[in-house]
């Protein structure tokens, strides 16, 4: 899913908000939607996994500050915002969590990661060896209100996408894995440095269109999704939809899926 991170961007951070033109002030009903975005995405979330260590969003997230992170002397920019918000751009935001094995246990993996390879020039070592490696971490986005643009999800073609099942309603669902069935090629050759991290992608509120596949130079399939955006209610203080990108072993993935709590993610919808 190598576009979705720069597809679901946040609008940039202004450093100097009233000293520019394109910015106003929040009104008091969107602070308190931004922050209850960001509330729930915090509630629902876990903390802890395991004994690993977790990095994740600040749960004192203030939108007032969120375009005024690093004000100038002298400037006061608390609650400012583009004008564009609610207009243009629609009421986004985003949450990331990091999940990071122990550093022995991962140390472990990593020493027996390299001793499967005998030879750098044979392929099918090079992808065993960074498949087996790729389980030390995982990463969630969370996004409320994507406008609409397409984004990728890669995974091997060989080893089915797997439909997830969760305690609550969803668009789509689908767990994909990358394997040593589809060596991850870097100009042709197998890559020294390939991302072998399996990827679920879940969608809640709106559908999510499959808009074509094909597989990529890299040896793995690329599936274009999109998800749907009413722009005619884009000032509307209502999550339309709510997309979970979880990227890390499969195992864990489904593992950390039994920790997400669904009903506060899916009691946004309409709200």
């Amino acid at each position: 899913m190598k576009k979705i991170f720069a597809v679901l961007a946040l609008v940039a951070i202004c450093l100097n908000a009233q000293a520019q033109s394109g910015f106003r002030k929040l009104r008091a009903e969107e602070i308190t939607y931004i922050n209850s975005m960001h509330a729930a995405m915090y509630a629902a979330t876990p903390h802890t996994y395991k004994n690993w260590r977790v990095v994740a969003d600040d749960a004192k997230f203030d939108a007032t500050m969120f375009w005024c992170t690093d004000p100038p002397d002298g400037v006061d920019c608390k609650g400012d915002c583009p004008t564009i918000l609610g207009v243009g751009d629609p009421y986004l935001l985003s949450y990331n969590a990091e999940y990071t094995m122990t550093g022995e246990e991962s140390s472990t993996i990593a020493v027996t990661s390299i001793s499967l390879i005998k030879d750098f020039n044979n392929g099918e070592q090079l992808a065993a060896s960074q498949k087996y490696a790729a389980k030390t971490k995982m990463k969630m986005n969370i996004v409320f209100n994507m406008d609409g643009s397409p984004f990728s999800f890669s995974y091997c073609a060989a080893t089915p996408l797997e439909t997830l099942q969760l305690p609550v309603a969803s668009t789509l669902a689908v767990l994909g894995r990358r394997s040593v069935n589809c060596p991850i090629l870097d100009g042709g050759r197998a890559s020294m440095s390939g991302d072998y991290y399996d990827r679920a992608l879940i969608v809640l509120g709106k559908p999510g269109t499959k808009k074509g596949a094909e597989k990529t130079s890299d040896g793995l399939t690329t599936v274009t999704y999109a998800v749907g955006f009413d722009k005619s209610k884009i000032g509307k203080l209502a999550t339309q939809n709510i997309i979970i990108e979880l990227k890390g072993d499969a195992e864990d993935i489904k593992e950390l899926i039994k920790l997400i709590d669904w009903q506060k993610l899916s009691a946004m919808l309409g709200k």
